[in-house]
């Protein structure tokens, strides 16, 4: 592989736009084992680039499940209280806060956000999960107060059930 050193992420094409017009960086146009060599290289590179791309999708799916999950149970606590479903509401609570603590020890920060960050440079708000950048920009705050007030409404209503 004696040029390999040459062989980047990005595409390189010569003029006409095909393998055969590709030059090093010296000058000399590739020769079939070169070229054999670049393409091999070059399909290696778009794999390692689709790989990326998957772990990443893979990584928001997830991220997004585990959200909906936890957002959904914060939902859930003052309808299970209405029901006297107090076991259930108090599961979802620890739930709830053992997330909360792993976000705090995490510096309220997910480490879900932290893995997705391996395969991209991209920092908007939303890029490690499938939601609107709006939400997530203000996710933890939203949450954070629905999940107090739904707490306080549940313990209301295990206090007025004794």
């Amino acid at each position: 592989m004696e040029h390999a050193h040459i062989l980047s992420r990005s595409k390189v094409w010569g003029e006409a736009g095909s393998p055969e017009s590709v030059t090093l960086s010296q000058g000399r146009p590739l020769s079939g084992a070169d070229d054999r060599c670049w393409r091999a290289a070059q399909h290696a590179m778009e794999k390692a680039s689709e790989d990326e791309t998957g772990m990443l999708t893979a990584i928001k799916v997830l991220h997004t499940v585990i959200w909906a999950l936890l957002a959904g149970a914060i939902v859930a606590l003052p309808f299970l209280a209405g029901q006297g479903a107090f076991r259930w509401a108090a599961i979802l609570s620890v739930v709830v806060f053992v997330e909360g603590v792993v976000l705090l020890a995490n510096g309220w920060r997910c480490p879900m956000t932290d893995l997705a960050a391996k395969y991209t440079a991209d920092r908007s708000p939303n890029f490690d999960i499938y939601m609107p950048n709006w939400l997530a920009r203000h996710n933890k705050t939203i949450f954070t107060a629905l999940f107090l007030v739904n707490e306080a409404i549940l313990l209301m209503e295990w206090l007025r059930s004794r």
